[in-house]
């Protein structure tokens, strides 16, 4: 309802995660974590504006359920840059 296209999810029971799914776990880890920017960041790329504060209150809910039952999640490595580190060319 809040993100600005339709996600696509895998079907049931696939090992494998789109694109879309990594995002929203990688949204869930930043709301995990210490650094409210990032989270920021996250939400003004995935929802709409006017839906901006309900995700950010679903997200949070959610992220913190997780964490009470040891379920923590961490960004991934790429999403950590370290101080004055430029990122990597692609080629």
């Amino acid at each position: 309802m809040a993100s600005r296209r339709q996600f696509l999810i895998g079907a049931p029971g696939c090992a494998a995660i789109t694109a879309d799914e990594r995002q929203v776990l990688t949204l869930l880890a930043a709301a995990q974590g210490d650094g409210p920017a990032l989270l920021d960041a996250h939400m003004r790329w995935i929802a709409i504006p006017e839906k901006r504060r309900i995700l950010e209150i679903a997200t949070g809910a959610l992220a913190r359920a997780l964490a009470f039952h040891e379920l923590n999640l961490t960004l991934p490595v790429h999403e950590i840059p370290g101080a004055g580190e430029r990122p990597k060319a692609v080629a």
